[in-house]
């Protein structure tokens, strides 16, 4: 359910939001969502308390190494706004939030991508 409330604020948000498998594993990453030719990274985690379902849900981001915008959305407020460079903020900030302040980055700067490599 948190995934489809998410997919469909990134349809509204960007247009367009895809699933994508990345690396040796092909291990998914929840959403992909293009803007003004760069990337932005979802993943949906239900239970980020428990580190191995953490640990495993972010895998695919790490694999990621290009510098665009990754981000991690759960129902529950997590100890830290960042993990290994990942953003980390709950369904309800994710929805009520900026879309520039998205990626985190002043309101007065517009959101930000990175060019696709």
């Amino acid at each position: 359910m948190i995934r489809n409330i998410v997919f469909n604020e990134l349809l509204y948000r960007y247009g367009s939001a895809s699933a994508v498998a990345v690396g040796r594993e092909r291990r998914e990453i929840d959403f992909v969502c293009e803007k003004d030719g760069g990337r932005l990274y979802f993943r949906v985690i239900g239970d980020i308390f428990d580190t191995i379902v953490r640990e495993r849900r972010m895998k695919p981001l790490d694999t990621v190494k290009d510098s665009c915008p990754k981000t991690v959305i759960s129902p529950s407020r997590y100890l830290s706004d960042n993990i290994r460079g990942i953003r980390i903020v709950t369904l309800l900030d994710f929805l009520t939030e900026d879309q520039r302040e998205q990626v985190g980055l002043p309101a007065r700067m517009g959101i930000r991508t990175c060019s696709a490599l």
